[in-house]
């Protein structure tokens, strides 16, 4: 899923461990692209509005964090870079599966680390916390 925003939410009915929890469950990966408006950057807003205008950040690396995407930051000059970079990530991912044993299955939740053992590759996987 890709996220063109401002990051600030301002109404949702639903939190947003919620939204973590859907994309998860729908096994999505979220790439956030926050663009702040020009009018946000250059009119000299007092300083809580521009702290209100920068909460949305924290959330937007939050969600494609936990679902395994990638958050930027949106400038005009640079999207296509940012356009290149998630193509390249989508061309580029390979998908795991795990079942646990029979013995294993019985606790519920179980945390895996995935790391790479050549050099130059990166790994990011759902962070999703475990409820027991």
């Amino acid at each position: 899923m890709l996220l063109l925003t401002d990051g600030l939410d301002t109404g949702s009915n639903y939190s947003l461990k919620d939204a973590i929890t859907a994309c998860q469950g729908a096994d999505v990966m979220v790439y956030s692209i926050r663009y702040r408006s020009r009018w946000v950057r250059t009119n000299g807003l007092p300083p809580k509005w521009v702290q209100w205008a920068d909460q949305g950040k924290p959330d937007l690396d939050r969600i494609a964090r936990e679902t395994g995407g990638l958050a930027f930051e949106g400038r005009s000059a640079d999207l296509s870079s940012v356009f290149d970079r998630i193509e390249t990530d989508l061309r580029t991912q390979y998908v795991l599966g795990y079942t646990p044993s029979a013995a294993y299955r019985a606790g519920g939740c179980h945390k895996i680390t995935v790391k790479a053992t050549r050099e130059g590759l990166t790994v990011r996987t759902q962070e999703r916390h475990c409820v027991q």
